[in-house]
């Protein structure tokens, strides 16, 4: 669940109720158009061409804010109950971001048969 006005109140959320900042969504997003990982940089130019709506230059605000979004969750992602999101593939260090194959599993689209069926 993605709680907006929790994350900007600074709320805490009780842990039945497991909360995910935007950005870490629009991480998620990003890294689904770019094949499950990209390089960091790659995941902030498609997050502000989202925003955009076209491909456009990248301020450093966006960039701090992704940075940051996306080291909190991983700072915090592997403490929570549910199977952690994104990683770092190549190891502490990397610049390159990735979907666990939980997070792959979890956004995957359904097979071709159930979507059929709806």
């Amino acid at each position: 669940m993605i709680s907006y006005s929790a994350f900007k109140t600074g709320q805490r959320v009780r842990a039945s109720r497991r909360a995910v900042e935007p950005i870490v969504g629009e991480i998620v997003h990003a890294l689904l158009t770019l094949g499950g990982s990209a390089h960091r940089d790659t995941v902030v130019a498609a997050i502000a061409a989202g925003r955009a709506g076209h491909r456009c230059a990248v301020d450093s605000d966006l960039r701090a804010e992704v940075y940051a979004g996306f080291q909190r969750y991983i700072d915090t992602g592997y403490t929570r109950r549910a199977a952690p999101l994104l990683h770092l593939p190549l190891g502490p260090g990397s610049y390159r971001w990735g979907l666990t194959e939980a997070g792959r599993r979890l956004f995957a689209p359904p097979p071709a048969a159930a979507r059929k069926l709806h």
